[in-house]
């Protein structure tokens, strides 16, 4: 791409027209040249929708050369460019510098960061990282229950081995949200295997659900009928095995 033309985008980034600011970060973005990070980073702040997702396809477009500054305006606490589409940004870049990058964001434990902690962790699931199972299990006790939360649903996407003794401690969870979630993992028929592991591999496990004598409310779970603990645990047991 020529100067002129680059200059000529960045200048209509600007444009009162939300039409010509959209296709300017789209074209960004398809240049794949990582001078746009800035403009496109800018553009995250847009108060058109349109604009605002165009930057954020383009920014996932430039891919890991983005990385690092968008880490660098997220430990920023000047910055005031919003969180939030910037932990979307590095989810859909991947790899290992983003996952890194979001890793570092679930460690953070400020009252201030729950939401990006929240953010964080529901995009770790797709990722191959090495510290990603301890991130998942630090953020299975977080203090938050949206970081429980999104924990809960970043791990309907992934392999569950590692944390299968911490997913049934989470049937006691004391936020009905959390609970639900937790119910929705054990009770999907694609997790027999799941619920197999804590009833047959981790007798103590079974005993401390058993123990619990949990009764999850019928309405809070939107189910036809109640669920304690120990059904979970037999309700897969009593399915065929794949």
């Amino acid at each position: 791409m020529n100067v002129l033309r680059w200059w000529w985008l960045k200048f209509r980034l600007r444009s009162s027209d939300s039409y010509n600011r959209s296709k300017a970060a789209r074209t960004l973005g398809e240049s794949g040249n990582s001078q746009a990070i800035g403009a496109l980073v800018r553009a995250l702040s847009d108060r058109n929708q349109h604009v605002r997702q165009a930057a954020e396809n383009s920014l996932v477009k430039v891919g890991e050369p983005a990385v690092e500054p968008l880490s660098s305006l997220l430990a920023n606490p000047a910055s005031k460019v919003p969180t939030t589409p910037l932990i979307k940004v590095l989810g859909r870049i991947g790899g290992m510098a983003a996952a890194t990058a979001l890793i570092a964001i679930v460690k953070k434990k400020e009252p201030s960061w729950t939401l990006n902690r929240a953010a964080a962790v529901g995009w770790l699931s797709p990722t191959s990282h090495p510290d990603k199972e301890p991130a998942f299990l630090d953020a299975l006790i977080d203090p938050e229950w949206r970081v429980r939360n999104a924990a809960l649903w970043g791990l309907s996407n992934t392999a569950v081995d590692f944390c299968v003794a911490r997913l049934a401690e989470m049937l006691s969870d004391p936020d009905t949200r959390v609970l639900e979630q937790a119910v929705a993992l054990f009770t999907d028929p694609h997790r027999q295997n799941l619920v197999r592991n804590v009833a047959l591999e981790r007798p103590a496990v079974r005993g401390q659900i058993k123990s619990s004598n949990l009764v999850i409310n019928e309405q809070s779970i939107n189910c036809c009928r109640c669920f304690s603990a120990l059904q979970i645990v037999n309700w897969g047991l009593l399915q065929p095995k794949p």
